[in-house]
C-alpha cells in the first residue's frame, strides 16, 4: 500500500530528527549532551506484521534515571507540540538519501532488505522507490505522523536497576 509505505517514510523522517541516536537527534543532544545523563540514547519503532512497539533505550546512573527518563519525555512532548524544522528535516531527508546505498554495500546487507522485504509482504517496488518517498516527504505531514504514532501519555516505563526511580525515598537512600 503505496500510502502506508509513505507514512512510515514520514515516520522515519520524524523519528530520526528526535530519537535517531546520532548527535543531531534532539533525544541525544538534550539527555547526552546538554544533561550528560548517558552515553547514548536512541528510539525506535520495532515493526511487526502488526504494529510495534515504539522503544527508546538508553543506559544511566540509577541516581539519574529519573531525571533521564523525565527529560527523555519533554524532549518527546515538546517535539510533539511543537513538530520538527524544515532544516532539521532537510538534513535528515538528505542524510538518508546519502546513507540508502550503504544498505547495499555487502551481501548481508542485500539479504537484509531482501528478508525485510519478504517478511512484510512489500512489493518489488519497495526499494526503487525509497529515494522517491523521502523526497516526498512534508513538513506538516511528518509532525502529523509522530503525534498520530507516539503517544507518551499510553508509553509503558520499564527500568532495570537497584531503585525504583519513581519511588522518592528509596532513590534518596540509594543516592
Amino acid at each position: 500500500d503505496p500510502q502506508a509505505q509513505q507514512k512510515q517514510t514520514n515516520f522515519a523522517v520524524g523519528n530520526e530528527v528526535l530519537a535517531g541516536g546520532d548527535f543531531n537527534a534532539r533525544l541525544m543532544t538534550e539527555v547526552r549532551q546538554n544533561l550528560g545523563y548517558t552515553y547514548g540514547i536512541s528510539g525506535s519503532m520495532n515493526p511487526m506484521l502488526a504494529r510495534g512497539p515504539y522503544q527508546i533505550g538508553f543506559s544511566t546512573r540509577n541516581d539519574k534515571a529519573r531525571a533521564a527518563i523525565d527529560a527523555s519525555l519533554a524532549v518527546i512532548n515538546e517535539t510533539l507540540d511543537k513538530g520538527i524544522t524544515s532544516d532539521e528535516m532537510k538534513l535528515t531527508t538528505d542524510n538518508l538519501k546519502n546513507s540508502f546505498p550503504m544498505g547495499f554495500a555487502s551481501n548481508a546487507g542485500i539479504n537484509s532488505l531482501i528478508g525485510m522485504m519478504n517478511f512484510y509482504q512489500l512489493p518489488n517496488s519497495y526499494l526503487t522507490n525509497y529515494v522517491n518517498r523521502i523526497e516526498q516527504v512534508k513538513l506538516s505531514e511528518v509532525n502529523q505522523t509522530l503525534r498520530d504514532t507516539l503517544k507518551p501519555d499510553n508509553f509503558l516505563i520499564v527500568t532495570v536497576g537497584e531503585v525504583n526511580p519513581w519511588d522518592k525515598k528509596k532513590a534518596k537512600k540509594k543516592s
